[in-house]
């Protein structure tokens, strides 16, 4: 299993666990340990949902759609802000998550009148 560490919030991570988005539906959303970042889509891929963006991120893989493959996220909202939430419980659904370290970049505002 090669795939990356930096993002597990929720789930058994001795597994490969695929994003999970959101905060309601029938599966793969989150309630207890998540990731909000208002508004989050992906970048270079195309929606495979309902929505394009999201509001809570959680799982083993890092994406604004249900996938075990990992991409960047954007967010168009300004401010920019993250808040993540906890329940405190790991066992004896989640198992060896480690959290998140996000890399981020804010580009600067553009006018684009010249």
């Amino acid at each position: 299993n090669n795939r990356t560490q930096s993002f597990t919030l929720s789930g058994n991570t001795n597994n490969a666990v695929q994003a999970m988005v959101g905060s309601v539906g029938n599966a793969n959303f989150c309630q207890a340990d998540f990731l909000v970042i208002p508004m989050a889509m992906n970048v270079g891929r195309p929606v495979t949902g309902p929505s394009s963006t999201v509001d809570r991120i959680c799982g083993g893989t890092l994406a604004a759609d249900v996938t075990l493959n990992p991409t960047t996220i954007r967010s168009n909202v300004k401010p920019f802000r993250i808040w993540f939430h906890t329940d405190n419980v790991e066992n004896p659904v989640d198992i060896m998550n480690r959290g998140f370290c996000l890399n981020y970049v804010q580009q600067p505002c553009t006018n684009s009148i010249a």
